[in-house]
């Protein structure tokens, strides 16, 4: 067998694996960050900061009527 055969294997299931390992941290990223995105942590006001209204935005939430003159 010869040693550029065995070579190009070699680079070939190295390149698989990569991308193997690629995907499979991908996907535990996007699921370590669904559950942390659903835990009662986040949702929670737990460092006591302050929470800030958008000057856009009135008090129940629709845009003000400066705003909707301008469309």
């Amino acid at each position: 067998v010869s040693y550029y055969y065995l070579l190009s294997h070699l680079k070939l299931l190295l390149s698989a694996f990569k991308l193997k390992a690629f995907t499979i941290s991908l996907s535990s990223i996007f699921f370590t960050s669904l559950v942390c995105a659903q835990s009662g942590i986040y949702q929670n006001n737990t460092m006591d900061f302050e929470h800030t209204k958008l000057s856009g935005f009135s008090d129940d939430g629709r845009v003000k009527v400066l705003l909707l003159n301008l469309l």
